[in-house]
């Protein structure tokens, strides 16, 4: 059994053998204790003996994960400083067994705030209409999507804002009435006007991390101003994070064009496709690099990515994802640095913190909606 365990490790075991390892581990608790011991003497060895994987095998390993419908392991490819911890399918059931222990939560409702100051809670398991004063509908709800109905030119009797709020653990989608589509992650708030009629551009406020299609107008370019930062363009596909306890403001292209710029740098950066363009709040710099979209897209397919992130921002980001609180009191895993891929959708909280716990990173305990993370 053991040379088919070093193929497992190595990745380059078969289906058949797969097969082979997951019954023989069922057969008896000692046969798991043998092997979570063989994986650990021999992730250790990894963990000091390997180099940093290039983008081009990072992206690989993660192409390979999400196919091969198991979780991946990457031999010598594992940094001593970064880990990858991916939980998917049949290696996290083969690895983990059933999680017994849930958190007890319930993440708050989508909130959409009218003009007139009314508060609607947006159930996503329902559908419904919102009416203007006119009894006209001006809104249409289907699950977790908002459709504004599209303007017609001179018929809007004045500018008047929605703003859309969506709470940690709750993703949402809204058409807006120039059919621009905005998805809206965890921990985002759009404000936005119910009509862009009578404008001399389209104008609206992200907090938090949202993705924009916007529909093309060579008349009315579209702004977003978010945490002291403008992107704008006349009609693209770009991702715009800007939570107001991070340090970067980061706006990621996908396809089109943009400009950013900021009230201490005015002069506006363009970036092109596969480029993104991160905004300092304390140096008040922006700087462009080149990005993998795919990974800072994610998120709008229910996929939680961390891509060479210390422990203190991946936990931010499963705070968000999954609308819950997280106490590290093991301090000496800020650092540490990981990368990731868990669907959201499909994999719990729990199941991501199990994944962790696998390599004996840390211990924790959970209360309601509060993971304790323990030294």
């Amino acid at each position: 059994m053991e040379n088919i365990i070093i193929k497992y490790l190595n990745n380059t075991i078969s289906n058949e053998e797969l097969d082979s390892l997951e019954q023989w581990l069922r057969e008896d608790k000692k046969n798991e204790a043998y092997f979570k011991e063989f994986v650990r003497q021999d992730y250790t060895t990894e963990l000091w003996s390997g180099g940093k994987p290039g983008p081009e095998q990072l992206h690989t390993i993660l192409k390979k994960t999400r196919r091969s419908g198991y979780r991946f392991r990457p031999g010598r490819w594992l940094p001593y400083a970064a880990v990858l911890v991916i939980a998917l399918g049949i290696w996290y059931t083969l690895y983990t067994g059933t999680v017994e222990n849930r958190l007890d939560y319930t993440p708050d409702p989508v909130t959409l705030r009218l003009s007139d100051g009314t508060l609607k809670e947006l159930r996503t398991e329902r559908s419904d209409n919102i009416r203007d004063p006119r009894g006209k509908i001006v809104i249409n709800q289907r699950n977790n999507r908002i459709n504004y109905s599209k303007e017609k030119r001179h018929e809007t009797p004045g500018l008047a804002y929605n703003e859309l709020t969506v709470p940690k653990g709750r993703r949402f989608s809204v058409l807006l009435s120039d059919s621009t589509e905005v998805f809206l992650n965890s921990g985002s708030t759009l404000k936005f006007p119910v009509s862009f009629d009578r404008q001399e551009s389209r104008e609206v406020y992200l907090e938090g991390e949202g993705f924009f299609a916007v529909a093309k107008d060579p008349d009315l370019p579209f702004r977003v101003y978010a945490s002291g930062v403008t992107v704008q363009v006349l009609g693209t596909r770009f991702n715009v994070r800007a939570y107001q306890e991070d340090r970067l403001v980061k706006t990621s292209l996908q396809e089109g064009a943009v400009q950013v710029s900021s009230a201490s740098s005015p002069e506006p950066v363009t970036i092109a496709p596969g480029e993104a363009a991160s905004y300092d709040s304390e140096s008040h710099n922006i700087r462009v690099t080149d990005i993998d979209i795919e990974n800072d897209v994610a998120w709008t397919e229910n996929r939680l990515v961390f891509i060479d992130e210390p422990f203190s921002e991946v936990i931010k980001k499963i705070e968000r994802s999954y609308g819950v609180r997280i106490a590290n009191e093991n301090r000496e895993l800020n650092d540490v640095r990981f990368y990731g891929d868990f669907n959201i959708a499909t994999e719990s909280v729990e199941d991501v913190l199990k994944a962790f716990t696998i390599i004996k990173f840390f211990e924790y305990t959970l209360k309601d909606d509060l993971v304790t993370i323990k030294k």
